[in-house]
């Protein structure tokens, strides 16, 4: 064992050494945990240094160290640290690993205590429960996680490993870094809180969307440590200070905005500080969630999104819409999602949207120089910079030579070019891809992994897990909402939300995640993957295949093509998403078949009365894809199940409406069941603004002046107009069925349209 005064000169020499090169320095030390604990304290006294935090799940007093749990890191965001130590022994937390690397400062060590590198893959880290169904103990987990992040940390020249009974290792030389030209600028930054003049550009960027031109909205990407959340804090600060106008912030949570707040705060030290608000004179800085601000009004000369790659790309089209004046923000590599995924699906809105779109990117490392190894490491330990196979690789292969094979986790893992291009492609195909998620694809032991070749390159691919089969003993307490296991959405939630407790005893494969190369989506390649699933769940018995997605009318449609229709609408939004959950279901055997119609039926019977309740803000594009699922015929409306077979009275109703000036009112009844007639079979027949006024008003009983609003009428006349040209529609697309009595009145005034 080193003497610890050898360990300390150690230390000494890395401190010094990343003081320097105004980077950070990473030391591994790998043993049983008491010796861990006792090098971290001689390394914290050795360091000397004012901030040392301690991510641990086991509590520590230490004098010198301010301890938080890994779920607590989170806290951490927009603050910084001298000198962070994370406990593995008790632990690791992909996220928080993630997270806590970005708030060293230059000058700073990451210390990584861990057991003997060839030991920790048979830990059973606690930190395994996140990935864990029901039904699955730690033993059950392959440690294909923590052995690739043992390995790279054994062969890594961007960190000092220090192992018990071992030498210690010499320091390395430091590595070389790329001088930043924009550093030699600093001089012209005096009069300004920004760091970097990649900040000062992004600042005065911000500032011309707010006072230059409508309608050209700002996206500003980086890397973590850029200083990005704090240019928008900057600027936020000088447009209040202008008295042009109060500013909204959005991000997936309040917490990921913390150094913009933190930095208005310090340039208006004389602003009325709230949390979540700034009040400066006569206007304010105040965050609102993404769902609250796509759903209400609220004035605004400018609206920031922070961490929009954390942001499902439907929601950020409906700010786009929704604001004139907008910035986007987004990590191009980081724990709150993918930004190079963002780009990838966020540019076609902008280009359709607000063609006349700009872009900024901050290069320039604000707490350390470029090169810092520190940031290099934790890129290669959580695969932050993982990509897919480039668009020319793909397309150097056609179609022929497409072959689906499902891999096991050892196959995948040992393949670290496999394993970096099928998580590359998750990242740029889904908002909220995390560390974590690399976790689950290596470790979790009721994962199915597919892979579409194309090839030899990776163009897609469909994670599944395994659910159901829950024990009986369980299943009353899970319907009534006694009782939540960890995982098994499908089961629990048609137990509970549906009511069919039997849902817990089949078993299925929920799909977890699809993706499709960027350069081949739209060819039927997401078809092709699912069927490879179907005819693997029929070969392993399976009674369903199920997924839970946002609802958006492309998602809604592109699952109904693969079969998968919808069975449950959530009532309310997701908080992260502003989107309704939609389960999906195919069934695959007699018992599966049986849980399908029944589920479907209570979807279908239900959705109309929930139309007009907990379902009554849902946009009409989503309520007319779900609408097109819907062939069942018996519907239930208000509060009970009644016949929707349009009669002669109903006929005359809705002729008299739509060329009489008969009241709404007088007519409803008649107008609903003339729509729901036609909602399923021809509901692309009609117009939009069509759709629109008679899912809103017809089916979720919105006031007049609420139509008017949503619709943009210029008051209620125009809207009731509209209405009854809709409802004209409706008797010319029923017209087949129409009794010849009323025909003979109907058609000539139908030939006048």
């Amino acid at each position: 064992m080193a003497p610890k005064n050898h360990f300390s000169a150690l230390v000494r020499a890395l401190t010094e050494q990343a003081h320097q090169a105004q980077q950070r320095r990473t030391l591994v030390l790998s043993g049983v945990h008491e010796w861990c604990l006792e090098y971290a304290d001689t390394a914290i006294a050795t360091t000397n240094s004012n901030v040392n935090l301690w991510i641990s799940n086991i509590f520590t007093d230490h004098h010198k160290v301010i301890h938080y749990r890994p779920r607590q890191t989170r806290k951490l965001l927009g603050t910084e640290a001298d000198t962070v130590i994370i406990d593995a022994h008790t632990g690791l937390d992909p996220n928080a690993l993630g997270l806590v690397s970005g708030i060293i400062r230059a000058g700073g060590l990451f210390i990584i205590l861990c057991p003997l590198l060839h030991q920790w893959r048979h830990m059973k880290d606690p930190e395994y429960r996140a990935i864990l169904s029901h039904g699955y103990s730690p033993k059950d987990i392959q440690g294909y996680f923590i052995d690739r992040i043992a390995r790279i940390l054994r062969e890594s020249r961007d960190s000092i490993l220090v192992q018990e009974g071992e030498s210690l290792p010499s320091i390395p030389c430091a590595p070389s870094t790329v001088p930043s030209t924009k550093r030699e600028s600093k001089p012209s930054l005096d009069d300004t809180p920004c760091r970097t003049v990649d900040q000062l550009n992004a600042v005065e960027a911000i500032l011309r969307v707010a006072t230059g031109h409508r309608r050209r909205p700002l996206v500003m990407t980086a890397d973590r440590g850029r200083g990005k959340t704090s240019a928008l804090g900057i600027a936020a600060a000088q447009i209040l200070r202008l008295n042009i106008g109060s500013i909204l912030v959005t991000a997936p949570r309040l917490d990921t905005v913390k150094s913009l707040f933190d930095q208005a705060t310090r340039c208006l030290p004389d602003g009325e500080i709230r949390e979540g608000c700034i009040q400066y004179e006569n206007h304010t800085l105040r965050f609102i969630a993404p769902d609250a601000l796509c759903l209400n009004d609220h004035d605004a000369v400018l609206v920031m999104v922070d961490e929009a790659a954390a942001i499902p790309v439907s929601l950020l089209g409906r700010l786009l819409k929704k604001y004139a004046r907008i910035v986007f923000s987004s990590t191009i590599h980081g724990y709150e999602g993918s930004g190079r995924g963002f780009a990838i699906r966020f540019r076609k809105s902008l280009d359709r949207i607000t063609p006349k779109w700009h872009q900024i990117h901050l290069d320039t490392p604000i707490r350390w120089t470029a090169g810092d190894p520190v940031e290099a490491l934790v890129f290669e330990l959580l695969l932050m910079d993982a990509s897919p196979a480039s668009d020319q690789l793909i397309m150097a292969t056609t179609a022929e030579h497409d072959r689906v094979i499902k891999l096991s986790q050892q196959q995948l893992c040992s393949d670290e070019r496999l394993l970096n291009a099928l998580f590359g492609l998750l990242v740029t195909a889904h908002y909220q891809t995390t560390p974590r998620d690399l976790q689950r694809v290596m470790d979790s032991p009721d994962l199915s992994i597919y892979v579409l070749y194309r090839g030899s390159q990776v163009a897609g691919t469909v994670l599944t897990i395994k659910e159901g089969s829950i024990p009986q003993c369980m299943a009353n307490a899970i319907w009534l909402g006694e009782r939540r296991l960890q995982g098994h959405l499908v089961p629990q939630s048609l137990a509970n939300h549906v009511g069919i407790i039997a849902a817990t005893e089949l078993s299925g494969e929920r799909i977890m995640r699809i993706a499709i190369h960027p350069c081949l989506r739209r060819q039927g390649l997401g078809k092709q993957l699912l069927q490879a699933v179907q005819a693997d769940c029929h070969q392993n018995s399976r009674d369903f295949i199920a997924s839970s997605f946002g609802a958006t009318p492309e998602l809604i449609n592109f699952w109904k093509q693969s079969d998968l229709q919808p069975i449950r609408l959530g009532s309310t939004r997701d908080t992260s998403s502003g989107e309704h959950s939609v389960l999906a279901l195919l069934p695959l055997t007699d018992a599966g078949k049986t849980l399908y119609t029944l589920a479907r039926h209570r979807f279908i019977e239900q959705l109309p009365l929930l139309l007009c309740d907990s379902l009554r803000d849902i946009e009409p594009s989503i309520v007319a894809a779900l609408a097109t699922t819907c062939t069942i015929d018996n519907l239930t409306i208000n509060n009970g199940t009644i016949d929707m077979l349009v009669t002669a009275h109903d006929w005359q109703d809705g002729l008299s409406f739509a060329f009489g000036n008969r009241t709404y009112d007088s007519c409803v009844f008649a107008i609903e069941k003339l729509f729901i007639s036609v909602l399923r079979t021809k509901l692309g027949q009609l117009s939009s603004e069509a759709v629109n006024i008679l899912i809103l008003k017809v089916l979720q009983k919105h006031s007049w002046k609420q139509v008017v609003k949503q619709c943009h009428f210029q008051g209620e006349k125009a809207a009731v107009l509209s209405l009854r040209q809709a409802v004209a529609m409706l008797l010319r697309l029923s017209l087949a069925e129409c009794p010849a009595s009323i025909h003979r009145t109907l058609q000539p005034m139908l030939d006048k349209l």
